[in-house]
């Protein structure tokens, strides 16, 4: 079952525009998602809320010229969906 797993049927690379493509953050981000694939794009704020949340903070706090994002460091973020399909008996 392994190599089916982590095959390209359940395992998808994806890249968005309306996500981060950056971050000074290195420690890895494993979080649920149970809606629509097609409103994936939009979700980032819901699903990453404390990797947002904190960002937001530093953006404004530049801003203000409190805080220099250019002296962090930053990594590429490389996200993946992986979906495990519903096996349930009450849906059939």
């Amino acid at each position: 079952m392994t190599g089916i797993f982590s095959s390209k049927v359940f395992n998808h690379p994806f890249d968005y525009d309306e996500w981060p493509t950056t971050n000074a953050n290195t420690n890895k981000q494993l979080e649920p998602y149970n809606m629509s694939i097609f409103k994936l794009r939009y979700e980032y704020p819901a699903i990453f809320t404390k990797i947002w949340r904190t960002d937001h903070k530093s953006q404004q706090l530049e801003l203000e010229g409190k805080f220099n994002t250019n002296e962090q460091k930053v990594f590429k973020i490389k996200y993946n969906l992986n979906i495990l399909s519903s096996v349930s008996e009450e849906n059939g």
